[in-house]
């Protein structure tokens, strides 16, 4: 018999029992919609931390902390003075900065201060609270929506968060660059001090623009202004000579002896992704459980419909058909509940995934512009189709084995 005649056979015997056919393809379905859902949300989220990594042209920093060191008080250990790393260390001294821009591959350091403001207005009586100000640094670009981004020693102008556009009056990133605002700050005497900035650029809506930016001279000498020796909200951002692998090894290991640590910009995104990825495994051993249990049901068809159909096996057998073509005969018949099942789940994963994209879209436009939750792969999709067919296939293995083995004889006389 041609494989194409077995092949039809299969789907009209598997629409003998269509009722029973059709629960265990749901089945089946549920966990593929699972496995696609979990896959394309995990691909969204990459897709977006890609696209916003990728908008920020910092490659050639390192980010500098001291190390802290916690140890068991109990234990004792010998004293190494060439590894004592000092444990009592809340803040970076001059000092410690002098050395580290001694390093080989660092040119120059900065500290990098943030600022807590209170509010935010323009030119009414309406003012916002504003969480934080950080700084920019010309060897840092930040993608902007309208605007250009101020030097690093520029004084009075302000990049603004996408987020403030419209409760500050401005119907659009453009109109807001060369407007006036002002922030205002509390001192250490809690007396309230207010300065005024132009926009000079206005930052895009994304999770990099979601913090008001100043010049790292503004910065620094307003830090002082408000502060003065209690100024400790900073943080060390190394500019490197070379970023390729060897330097970057022997940067780290100057770092490591005088108490800090390092880490590159896309040594942080990879940590982000490796928690997405671990994330991802987890979710997918949840639509595997499922799978699995699918395809219980893909066995308990196929075995149902060996024993239905004995007499008729035996039949086939008298008239010529081989052991291995009726193991062919019931395989194909639960490769197709696997194929099925994985068009059906995909079909019911796309139209949840982008009812949830235009959902999200339309509840959260202003917050995550260009962020989709579902992003579905091609590829990925026929994968998956691909991987429920050989389920369907291992499943059917056992009964189509045990139809094959039958005697013709015995088969025919089967009640």
């Amino acid at each position: 018999m041609k494989i194409i005649d077995i092949i039809k056979l299969s789907q009209q015997n598997m629409l003998r029992a269509p009722l029973r056919s059709f629960l265990t393809i749901l089945a089946l379905s549920i966990g593929t919609l699972t496995l696609t859902l979990t896959n394309a949300l995990s691909d969204g989220i990459q897709t977006y931390v890609n696209a916003q990594v990728n908008s920020i042209n910092s490659q050639n920093t390192i980010r500098i902390t001291p190390i802290t060191v916690t140890n068991n008080p109990l234990e004792v250990k010998k004293y190494d003075p060439e590894n004592k790393v000092n444990r009592t260390r809340s803040q970076t001294l001059d000092e410690d900065i002098e050395k580290i821009q001694n390093i080989k591959n660092i040119k120059k350091v900065y500290k990098l201060y943030n600022l807590f403001p209170e509010y935010i207005y323009k030119n009414t009586n309406e003012k916002y609270e504003i969480q934080l100000v950080g700084s920019i640094i010309d060897e840092v670009q930040i993608p902007l929506a309208a605007g250009k981004t101020p030097s690093a020693d520029e004084k009075d102008k302000i990049l603004l968060s996408y987020n403030y556009l419209s409760p500050l009056g401005f119907t659009n990133a453009s109109e807001a660059v060369g407007k006036k605002i002002k922030i205002g700050y509390k001192k250490q005497d809690n007396n309230i001090f207010e300065k005024e900035y132009e926009i000079s650029g206005v930052l895009i809506n994304s999770l990099t623009g979601g913090i008001t930016r100043l010049s790292y001279q503004e910065i620094t000498e307003l830090s002082e202004e408000l502060y003065g020796d209690n100024k400790r909200n900073f943080e060390l951002i190394g500019i490197l000579e070379k970023n390729d692998e060897e330097s970057m090894k022997n940067t780290k290991e100057e770092l490591k002896k005088l108490g800090f640590n390092g880490v590159t910009w896309d040594e942080a995104v990879n940590e982000i992704r490796n928690v997405l990825n671990i994330l991802k495994l987890i979710l997918n051993a949840f639509a595997l459980i499922v799978i699995i249990a699918g395809s219980i049901g893909i066995i308990n068809t196929i075995l149902m419909g060996v024993y239905e159909r004995t007499r008729e096996i035996g039949l086939l057998k008298t008239l010529g058909m081989t052991s291995f073509e009726i193991f062919l005969l019931f395989a194909i018949e639960a490769i197709l509940l696997g194929l099925w099942g994985g068009i059906l789940g995909i079909f019911m994963g796309i139209l949840i995934g982008n009812g949830l994209n235009s959902l999200f879209v339309n509840t959260f436009k202003t917050t995550l512009e260009g962020f989709q939750v579902f992003v579905f792969d091609i590829q990925l999709l026929l994968l998956i189709n691909a991987f429920m067919m050989i389920i369907g296939f291992l499943a059917g293995t056992l009964p189509a084995i045990k139809a094959s083995k039958l005697n013709p004889i015995d088969a025919l006389r089967y009640e």
